[in-house]
């Protein structure tokens, strides 16, 4: 189901230039639909380093379930592009994830539309590793890890 939904311009680019590690500092990317028309970024944010010697992956994680919850309290969604750290014995990988974020809390036109356009960002980004996250336990080091693997 096409939604008619645009993708602007500095999504596809955004995505690229992390996908290339341009954006080296750039932990995920949150976008939005902008007035039911168009796909836009509507932010980027910063790796977060964990100072008190806890997991960095669970301190990054908790900050960004802090975040979804914030959107999921106001009824939203989003689509979110996560550079998610994957370790396999003692090499760490970034691989990148793609997170549908439609909380149950969320309204059912805001659901519809953001599942309606999920195929074609998806197709114009070009990206692979998917999670349809519907409330706080899809939201976990491992369920992003079992996605990737």
């Amino acid at each position: 189901m096409a939604s008619g939904v645009k993708i602007a311009d500095d999504v596809p680019e955004t995505f690229e230039m992390l996908k290339q590690q341009k954006l080296k500092n750039i932990r995920y990317v949150v976008m939005e639909i902008k007035e039911k028309k168009r796909i836009v970024v509507e932010k980027t944010v910063e790796k977060r380093v964990a100072e008190d010697g806890s997991d960095q992956r669970e301190f990054e994680i908790d900050a960004f379930r802090k975040e979804m919850n914030a959107i999921a309290e106001r009824k939203e969604c989003r689509f979110v592009v996560y550079d998610f750290p994957t370790v396999t014995g003692t090499a760490t990988n970034d691989k990148l994830l793609f997170i549908s974020w439609c909380p149950d809390s969320s309204t059912i036109s805001n659901k519809m539309i953001y599942n309606a356009s999920k195929a074609a960002l998806k197709d114009k980004i070009k990206i692979t590793h998917e999670v349809q996250a519907n409330d706080m336990s899809d939201l976990t080091v491992e369920m992003f890890q079992s996605k990737l693997a």
